[in-house]
């Protein structure tokens, strides 16, 4: 479900995503406020299509999955795969979002082991083990410093 998301300033100055096309940082954009709390959303060119750009009718799913192909060339969205379902992770999607009431992902997590996108990029364990959101871990941080502050 879309969320009220904030696009900080460096968004626009950030190189990598000054390499892709406009449309392809539009995309991206697009991304973030779709996503979930932990930076997940269905991965199909179709569907982001239609919640992204649904009044462009000269977009096609085509154009989304090259421009994706732009966006994980630069390292910034894995693409995986889950029992056949394709699903894009934001990288670093809580550096830059603070999500006040975070809620868990109901879309999996990208694989644990290092497996490969359909780029044939490792995937890794960048998002954390899988079996443990990254929120919560976020919110324990956040429990410590203010310990620390009383």
């Amino acid at each position: 479900m879309a969320r009220k998301r904030m696009i900080d300033p460096g968004f626009w100055m950030d190189e990598k995503l000054g390499m892709c096309e406009p449309l392809a940082r539009l995309l991206f954009a697009g991304l973030i406020s779709q996503a979930d709390d932990e930076g997940r959303l269905p991965g199909r060119p179709a569907l982001l299509r239609s919640l992204i750009f649904p009044y462009d009718e000269t977009i096609t799913s085509d154009m989304v999955q090259g421009w994706l192909e732009q966006l994980m060339e630069r390292n910034l969205i894995v693409v995986y795969t889950v029992d056949n379902q394709t699903y894009i992770q934001v990288r670093n999607f809580l550096k830059h979002q603070t999500i006040k009431k975070p809620q868990p992902s109901k879309y999996p997590a990208p694989p644990v082991h290092p497996e490969s996108d359909q780029k044939g990029n490792s995937v890794g364990n960048q998002f954390g083990t899988g079996s443990e959101p990254v929120a919560p871990k976020r919110k324990e941080e956040k429990r410590k410093e203010e310990k620390r502050k009383e």
